[in-house]
């Protein structure tokens, strides 16, 4: 994890070879049947959402 990153920061754009992760702030057994879902914009300007079980979804548009 970058030290310079804090809560709330946002990544504009992830470089080739480099990698991201993900940080919840609350403890899983606040919500333990909770799930998480990253909605990102590739280069190509396509939307898509993936899963904690790496189910890969294109969005028709950006809904969030």
């Amino acid at each position: 994890m970058d030290p310079t990153c804090r809560n709330g920061d946002r990544l504009e754009s992830i470089g080739p070879g480099l990698r991201g992760s993900f940080l919840c702030g609350f403890p899983v057994t606040h919500s333990p049947d909770g799930r998480v879902i990253a909605r990102f914009t590739d280069d190509a300007g396509l939307h898509w959402q993936i899963d904690q079980d790496l189910h890969l979804e294109r969005l028709s548009e950006r809904e969030w």
